[in-house]
């Protein structure tokens, strides 16, 4: 059997599991004694579901005993599948972008662990939810200087994805977890890395064609020639970003049906930007959306151009300025 990445296996938690409460074992350096460990437990207890989707279940839970107590989690549990190996993938990338470095723009992990019929993966909590919900319970369209704040830290998250060589393969609004909103500003981050997979790793099979509807890209649907969709690359989710992009400042989807989208990779129609001129959005706006979601997937924005464009350029915050509000007053 081939061995777990160092990633996975460092992050698994020492776990014991009885009807009351998930207790996690944890050794530690006594300070007094240096070189020798004392062991300490944390006692979660599960409150509430709090979500779900194609991959899982998500669950709040509370510590009731150890240091972090008082404090919430969310758990994610996924069936546990027959081989150990068909979830390594959405662990490591979870391991990999919960680093210091990495959390302003992803959902941190706390580790993961097993239970009797589930892989569960411990996450920080947000509790203003996805954007998803937010777009939905807003009467109308984000103001496109909201939007692009949004986009920016979209784009410098992904960014970061596709230069460690990972593709996140399934960017939608409920996928974008919200830390904050104004009048303390927008910051958001990305969640759930369950098709997640290496950019080298990726090719199209009956398989690994797995995305969300209105997100994917046309490739990914069968839309393309076999010279443009046997190799799906990072283009994928800037084709999802284009979309989310478009949804914020509309409150509409760019096409109307599947085989509108159909018509537009096959016909070399325009992309239908009528609502975006409705809108009254910036021309520079229409333009990241219309090179976002290019028919070619070579041609589209890469991470890096979208981050460099004439729309989003001017929102990047100076060296000065913060980028993201503070939250941990």
């Amino acid at each position: 059997m081939s061995r777990l990445p160092d990633l996975v296996i460092d992050s698994k938690l020492e776990t014991r599991i009885n009807q009351e409460y998930t207790v996690h074992v944890y050794s530690d350096v006594d300070p007094a004694l240096r070189s020798l460990t004392v062991e300490r437990e944390e006692r979660w207890q599960q409150k509430r579901s709090i979500g779900r989707g194609r991959f899982g279940d998500v669950f709040l839970e509370k510590c009731v005993q150890g240091i972090r107590q008082g404090e919430l989690r969310a758990v994610k549990r996924i069936p546990r599948p027959k081989k150990e190996l068909e979830y390594v993938r959405e662990l490591e990338a979870i391991a990999k972008f919960s680093h210091s470095k990495y959390v302003h723009y992803f959902v941190k992990s706390y580790g993961w662990f097993h239970a009797a019929y589930d892989i569960c993966i411990a996450m920080e909590y947000l509790p203003l939810g996805d954007l998803n919900k937010y777009l939905m319970e807003s009467s109308s369209p984000l103001p496109e200087a909201e939007t692009g704040q949004i986009v920016y830290q979209i784009l410098s998250g992904i960014s970061l994805m596709h230069e460690n060589g990972y593709v996140h393969r399934d960017l939608k609004p409920s996928n974008i977890l919200i830390c904050s909103t104004p009048p303390e500003g927008w910051w958001v981050k990305i969640a759930d890395f369950g098709i997640s997979k290496r950019a080298e790793n990726v090719t199209l099979t009956a398989s690994t064609t797995k995305g969300t509807p209105g997100y994917m890209a046309p490739e990914l649907q069968g839309f393309l020639s076999s010279k443009n969709s046997s190799k799906p690359s990072c283009s994928v989710d800037m084709w999802s970003l284009g979309e989310i992009t478009f949804r914020m400042l509309t409150k509409k989807t760019v096409f109307d049906s599947p085989y509108d989208l159909f018509l537009y990779a096959t016909t070399q129609q325009p992309l239908p930007t009528a609502p975006l001129v409705r809108a009254k959005v910036s021309e520079d706006s229409i333009h990241f959306i219309e090179h976002c979601m290019m028919v070619d997937p070579d041609l589209r924005f890469s991470a890096q151009q979208g981050l460099q464009c004439s729309w989003i350029m001017p929102l990047i915050p100076s060296s000065s300025e913060a980028s993201l509000p503070d939250l941990t007053r």
